[in-house]
């Protein structure tokens, strides 16, 4: 969207979508280069965040970053007076979190994005993004194994279990 003039919803119907949405809906709220906060849109959007009714998505698509919001499944009392710890609880990277602690006590291989995604009603791309805020967040520690059939080894910093792709799991497609 390099160049291009920046787009946002009317802040209106916006306000309309968060007094219907459901939790874990999402809807964009602008496709632009960077954000103009003073846009009334914007404005809007940055409000339900602090309040943390909202968790705020970024995706890159051929128009250009699409800024996003995830409808949380309850607001958190007082977001931006909460310690880290707090705002965490009820986000969607908490529930990846808790997946991938489920599949370490129960000795599960790592789970892949596209069954951490089923297992979670999302898709492939907002596991990869949501693994990357917990990243961050210095929550997990992913370490890719080389290609996309060599797997991969999640380590969960809170408890210290490391979850390993076996090898076998994704065998290599035979060359043609």
């Amino acid at each position: 969207m390099t160049g291009s003039p920046a787009l946002y919803a009317d802040a209106t119907r916006l306000a309309a979508w968060y007094a219907e949405a459901a939790p874990g809906e999402t809807t964009t709220y602008a496709l632009a280069d960077t954000l103009d906060h003073d846009h009334a849109a914007v404005a809007l959007v940055d409000g339900w965040i602090a309040a943390g009714e909202v968790t705020p998505v970024q995706r890159r698509s051929a128009e250009g970053r699409k800024y996003q919001v995830q409808r949380c499944a309850r607001p958190v009392e007082n977001a931006a007076a909460c310690s880290p710890v707090e705002r965490f609880i009820d986000t969607p990277e908490a529930a990846l979190l808790a997946e991938l602690e489920r599949c370490a006590e129960h000795g599960l291989p790592c789970p892949s994005n596209g069954e951490l995604g089923r297992a979670l009603g999302w898709d492939r791309e907002a596991v990869r993004y949501r693994l990357t805020l917990l990243e961050r967040g210095q929550r997990v520690r992913v370490t890719n194994h080389g290609g996309p059939f060599d797997g991969r080894t999640i380590r969960l910093m809170d408890s210290g279990a490391k979850l390993h792709t076996h090898p076998w799991k994704h065998e290599k497609p035979e060359a043609i």
